[in-house]
């Protein structure tokens, strides 16, 4: 309740500069009292959520494009489908924060206009900034009930729904991503949910890839990560709906004791050791498994480092199983990308962190079809006639029309590999 009552002309304490009958005052004479428990709490949640979008429309205008487009980061799409804008929203104004120092819409509006709030949509207001977006199992349905089972906090709940969320009894096998508001007495969702059939391990799926995100993370409890990560979860959770793999370009670094390399070096040339080497340059051997791979996937051998390169959750693990085989007593890798970390690398690890980079351009590169080629991948033009000297002059061209230091860097890189690649 505010703390002095409001002439219907006097200006709104809430510092929109209009009138509190042209504001606030539909809100906060809200008469809740008789309507059901979920219309009750879902209007409260409505209300406050209009006023957000009132207050800061103007200020909000500049950040939601960049929100928008990191929020959309891990997803298959590009583009955030219309029926989904609820979701985003939510992120918008509550977990999204416009820099470091400032802290999330719902919560600057809490501190600031908190007290003129009537007492249930300023608890509102504190359940939608305390919400976080998880992963729900189901596990039972009642008549306008549904019992949940939080996948990564490994809490119950019985979220009460409206009827387009009515599930069927034997439906046991749905995950449901949302942003669950548990009140005092009753839990709601904000805003939409998405469902997900998990008959084909896309349970097994996301629980992989949220440990793998806790991993990068270790500093952060698996509340606050959810609540930190909303984004890259949505993403797991699209890829999964989506049947397709998530592409994490993890690269890590394990330091090696002397000798320590040549003795793995031994392991891994020797027949049946499940590697081929793709090429030795600049004192590095690079390995990559036997087979069909479903990325990239590198092990490469320094003097005094391993660096393990996966682009495919599967390959990450199998690779660093690899690695702690080979290295029992060590304390273990040192991530130095990926694609789910919002710093780029450590400064010590630039220079590992362009070379892997440019031999993964290099294997895209050189299985693309190029018009200079004759419209063949460099793959193939290697086994022409006068093939290498083919991509040498589209090379050197290439060279000659660039300012760019990187790309020269590049060619340079390709030109190595396409020496070694004719010389083996």
């Amino acid at each position: 309740m505010a703390k002095k009552s409001v002439g219907r002309n006097e200006p709104c304490p809430c510092g929109s500069g209009k009138k509190y009958k042209k504001c606030c005052q539909d809100i906060m004479d809200l008469d809740i009292s008789s309507i059901d428990p979920f219309s009750r709490h879902n209007e409260i949640v409505t209300s406050m959520k209009m006023k957000l979008d009132n207050y800061y429309q103007g200020e909000i205008k500049k950040y939601r494009r960049e929100a928008q487009v990191f929020f959309m980061s891990h997803a298959v799409e590009d583009l955030l489908p219309r029926d989904q804008e609820t979701i985003f929203s939510d992120y918008l104004w509550f977990d999204f924060h416009p820099s470091p120092t400032l802290t999330t819409w719902g919560m600057k509006y809490l501190d600031t206009h908190g007290e003129f709030l009537n007492p249930h949509l300023r608890k509102g207001l504190e359940v939608l900034s305390a919400s976080y977006l998880s992963v729900y199992q189901l596990t039972g349905v009642e008549t306008g009930r549904i019992l949940l089972r939080d996948l990564f906090l490994h809490k119950d709940y019985t979220a009460t729904t409206p009827e387009a969320l009515e599930l069927e009894t034997g439906q046991e096998d749905i995950l449901i991503l949302g942003r669950l508001l548990p009140f005092d007495d009753i839990n709601i969702f904000s805003g939409m949910v998405l469902a997900l059939s998990s008959k084909a391990g896309e349970t097994e799926f996301i629980r992989q890839h949220v440990r793998y995100l806790h991993h990068l993370y270790p500093d952060l409890d698996i509340h606050s990560l959810l609540k930190d990560k909303g984004p890259v979860l949505y993403g797991i959770f699209n890829h999964a709906q989506k049947k397709q793999l998530l592409n994490l370009h993890d690269y890590r670094v394990t330091a090696l004791t002397p000798g320590a390399s040549d003795a793995i070096a031994k392991t891994i040339c020797r027949s049946g050791s499940g590697y081929d080497l793709v090429h030795d340059l600049a004192g590095k051997l690079w390995f990559k498994p036997q087979g069909e791979n479903r990325g990239y996937v590198r092990l490469v051998l320094a003097p005094d480092h391993v660096l393990s390169c996966a682009d495919v959750l599967e390959d990450v693990l199998w690779l660093e199983q690899q690695v702690q085989e080979w290295l029992p007593e060590n304390d273990g890798a040192i991530a130095i990308n990926s694609q789910l970390l919002d710093s780029p690398p450590d400064q010590q690890w630039l220079e590992e962190w362009f070379t892997l980079s440019k031999d993964r351009e290099f294997e895209k590169w050189f299985i693309t079809p190029h018009r200079e080629l004759k419209g063949l991948p460099p793959q193939e033009m290697l086994q022409q006639e006068d093939g290498v000297l083919e991509i040498q002059r589209l090379l050197e061209q290439v060279e000659k029309d660039t300012s760019n230091d990187e790309v020269k860097e590049f060619v340079h890189y390709i030109k190595q590999r396409i020496e070694y690649a004719a010389g083996s």
